[in-house]
């Protein structure tokens, strides 16, 4: 039997003060890979796939960069919610000690 893909999109702000760097794009890169959903980040025409640390990072995402969030497939609920509360939680930085 096929599974039904699901698409979910939602925006979201990058909050952390360094924004999306080597460390934020490792860990949405090894989140996204625990989903079968393709998961993409787009800031304005550029477009990353999020299992792609390289693609995370050419988006340049700065503090208080506005990104639109992408999950398709069968688990897709699931990927946003995670991309998503690793966003709300700004990556578990410490703001104070930057």
């Amino acid at each position: 039997m096929l599974q039904k893909k699901t698409t979910l999109e939602r925006e979201l702000v990058v909050q952390n003060r360094s924004g999306l760097h080597a460390r934020v794009s490792t860990m949405i890169a090894q989140r996204s890979k625990d989903f079968v959903s393709a998961i993409r980040l787009r800031s304005g025409r550029a477009v990353a796939d999020c299992r792609s640390v390289l693609d995370l990072l050419s988006l340049g995402a700065s503090n208080g960069t506005v990104l639109h969030l992408e999950a398709v497939g069968e688990d897709a609920s699931e990927a946003m919610d995670a991309i998503v509360a690793l966003f709300e939680a700004k990556f578990n930085e410490d703001d104070e000690s930057l």
